[in-house]
């Protein structure tokens, strides 16, 4: 072999496609913020499945009118009465609304999503903000999707991933079927408060984690769910930490 080759042969093999047996990939958004649809729309959502991902993404907040919706931003940046915090209006007010993201009803793309990709995961992760009083919010939030999860095609499709513990807490009291993920900054942390509160696993940046901390999701008998990953080098990162669950940025 001429040596001159190697330094070739070591980048080609950084740069392949990692083996990816056994793990769920996940469309963020559908797929991502560079893919060809808005994100959490109906197409975002339907593209990355008909790719054959194994599931997808989704911003999820609730309306003043308990109706869940996927749509990313906290604040609505419209005119008139598209503007403020999403949960402030109801959805027939929000269906009107012009922005530069669709915003969908969720019910309505998953029952669709699911019809034609039966074998297809949903990742949660709910966005949490209201002006109205937050016990009664978060139990409202709660229970609309585990009524969505009570959907006899959507039921054990759904996962749950937020930075509130007591809101995860609220969807174990309500179903203890439906995976919860702390969605975490640091690991340490979110390891420690995982396991405390019997959570199913974390949800973290995956240049946010290290070999050791990896390591430690699975001896607390935990499931790592990591994102931003784009590209084979970071995907190959995220295979190497043992991800159960890569979040895809196509």
């Amino acid at each position: 072999m001429d040596l001159r080759l190697l330094p070739f042969l070591f980048f080609a093999a950084g740069c392949a496609a990692p083996d990816t047996t056994g793990i769920k990939l996940i469309g963020h958004g559908g797929l991502g913020p560079n893919g060809d649809h808005p994100m959490n729309s109906r197409e975002a959502v339907l593209a990355a499945l008909d790719k054959g991902l194994d599931g997808v993404e989704l911003d999820v907040q609730l309306t003043a009118d308990t109706v869940l919706v996927a749509f990313h931003d906290l604040e609505l940046g419209g005119e008139g009465n598209c503007t403020g915090p999403l949960n402030s209006h109801t959805w027939e007010v929000l269906r009107s609304c012009k922005s530069d993201q669709h915003i969908a009803h969720l019910d309505e793309v998953l029952v669709e999503a699911i019809r034609s990709h039966p074998g297809a995961e949903f990742t949660f992760d709910v966005k949490l903000n209201t002006k109205a009083d937050w016990n009664t919010y978060l139990n409202q939030f709660a229970r609309a999707i585990a009524a969505l999860n009570a959907d006899p095609a959507l039921n054990g499709k759904i996962i749950v991933e937020c930075k509130v513990v007591e809101f995860l807490d609220l969807i174990k009291s309500l179903n203890a079927g439906i995976p919860v993920f702390l969605y975490c900054d640091d690991a340490s942390i979110g390891i420690a408060e995982a396991t405390k509160n019997v959570l199913h696993g974390i949800t973290i940046d995956v240049d946010r984690l290290n070999t050791e901390q990896a390591q430690a999701v699975k001896a607390n008998g935990l499931q790592l769910t990591v994102f931003d990953v784009a590209g084979n080098r970071s995907k190959r990162r995220a295979v190497e930490l043992g991800a159960d669950r890569i979040q895809l940025d196509q």
